[in-house]
């Protein structure tokens, strides 16, 4: 249950630990009586973000919450979370701004994502709208204009009384375009790189100065200095600096 990137390692919690064949890869193989523990994540300094998974269920029916990506407060609620609600009723997206929780609620069948088969689900929100997809479809958008709040949680949860495999659970610090979810879900079993070239061998550290001065790669996360600030990049954001040490 480790992190690919960063340092945010889960843990298994609950009655049942597997792993079993996932879309790319082995998946988490989830009963509803456990989930994956992760610390959690601050999405402050970001312009947007994006929950995505890919999930095949086995059954909607028999517990009322079932959970893909959740940040849990310690209080009942969330920063931020995706979860299917109602025993498969609706479809929720929810999250913490400006002081409010804000929740989009999509009505949804059962057999639409409970049919044996693999599905890609996706969130994102850019600061201005929420938006929903299933496999490479938005199905539902919402305007919410507001920056999002961190209120400090327990953990952030994979996988709780969800019933199923899941797989490639990942929270990305932008909003994901149409045409990247489509990237993403026509990837399939190959696995997926959105914004880049085949990465080089032997690398060491990487600040991509995506609203942030945190190193994919190792502890050498770093810290801005001087009149440093964030601007477009070529690739998302970048760096903007003035001289000034």
């Amino acid at each position: 249950a480790n992190d690919y990137l960063g340092a945010r390692n889960g843990e298994w919690r609950g009655n049942r630990l597997a792993y079993g064949a996932g879309k790319v890869g082995q998946g988490f193989d989830l009963n509803g009586n456990s989930y994956i523990s992760a610390p959690p994540l601050d999405l402050r300094s970001y312009s947007g973000f994006t929950m995505q998974a890919w999930i095949k269920m086995t059954n909607m029916s028999l517990t009322y919450a079932q959970e893909i990506i959740w940040q849990q407060k310690p209080a009942n609620g969330a920063n931020f979370g995706l979860a299917f609600v109602g025993w498969g009723q609706s479809l929720v997206f929810l999250l913490h701004a400006d002081g409010v929780a804000w929740s989009m609620s999509v009505p949804i069948s059962p057999l639409d994502w409970a049919d044996g088969n693999w599905h890609l689900i996706t969130c994102t929100y850019n600061g201005q709208v929420m938006r929903i997809y299933r496999d490479d479809q938005r199905i539902a958008s919402q305007p919410r204009n507001a920056r999002v709040d961190f209120l400090p949680p327990d953990d952030l949860r994979i996988g709780e009384g969800f019933m199923g495999t899941l797989d490639e659970p990942i929270v990305y610090g932008w909003p994901l375009s149409d045409s990247e979810v489509a990237a993403v879900y026509n990837a399939g079993s190959a696995g997926m790189c959105l914004r880049c070239a085949p990465r080089p061998t032997g690398l060491v550290a990487w600040w991509p100065g995506d609203g942030a001065a945190n190193s994919l790669f190792g502890p050498y996360d770093g810290t801005l200095s001087g009149g440093a600030s964030y601007s477009s990049g070529v690739v998302d954001q970048c760096f903007n600096l003035d001289g000034d040490r």
